[in-house]
């Protein structure tokens, strides 16, 4: 197996596996806070492309942690190979929550 969790029952049959198709959590955590026009790139997300989004998703939520009055804000998601970079496109103290999926 080259990546994702492998969970077998009590006969030793794979439950969940590479081959599987239930979703799989790759990978969670935050950035930031990054600067405006600041990048932070996230990687151990194998098998992860720019265009393989039917079979991996990444989830994210951009957040101020306080002193900030507004409540607009902005950021680009840029996926790679094994890889996705955020860049915060607002005010600087952004902080991004995120969570990679396969399924």
């Amino acid at each position: 197996m080259s990546f994702g969790l492998l969970v077998r029952n009590s006969s030793n049959n794979e439950v969940i596996g590479s081959t599987s198709r239930v979703g799989q959590l790759i990978k969670f955590g935050s950035v930031g806070p990054l600067n405006q026009n600041a990048s932070a790139t996230v990687t151990g997300l194998t098998g992860f492309t720019s265009t393989n989004s039917s079979e991996f998703e990444i989830l994210s939520m951009g957040y101020y942690t306080s002193g900030f009055n507004s409540n607009t804000f902005g950021y680009n998601t840029t996926r790679g190979t094994n890889q996705v970079t955020f860049t915060n496109t607002s005010q600087s103290g952004l902080k991004i929550q995120f969570f990679a999926f396969r399924y």
